[in-house]
């Protein structure tokens, strides 16, 4: 696990799921919030989070597979047709994950409808033609 080759096969198994289903339609990463509740109530009065690795490591899995069932078991962006996840560990030793998310052919339009209504929150756009906005 970890070795060259393994990365290069794992590298090879993404591809061919692109190969076979398309592009991913989503990108998601995760970062280790050191201020989650969860692991603030668990620390010594003179400790700080990166002083308990296993304990950010338990805590970020925890809510990493939360919101895994969320999007692929529970289906709340869309029906997932595969995923593909990946885990690394930051600089400053924080658990951090990233998933490419592709969708049934039928939900695709969903996703662009919610980016699209995003944009518009957060630009205040007042046109209700969008054309100029280009998804990929």
């Amino acid at each position: 696990m970890g070795s060259p080759r393994d990365m290069i096969q794992r590298f090879q198994d993404a591809m061919s799921l692109v190969q076979k289903f398309g592009k991913p339609d989503l990108f998601i990463t995760m970062t280790c919030n050191p201020g989650w509740e969860e692991i603030q109530n668990e620390l010594l009065p003179a400790q700080t989070a990166q002083d308990r690795p296993d304990l950010l490591a338990r805590v970020f899995k925890s809510k990493f597979e939360e919101l895994k069932d969320d999007i692929v078991v529970k289906g709340v962006l869309g029906r997932v047709i595969v995923y593909v996840q990946v885990f690394e560990f930051q600089k400053r030793g924080l658990p951090h994950a990233h998933m490419l998310i592709i969708l049934n052919e039928d939900d695709k339009f969903i996703i662009q409808r919610i980016t699209i209504e995003l944009l518009k929150q957060k630009y205040r756009v007042k046109r209700n033609n969008l054309s100029y906005i280009k998804l990929y």
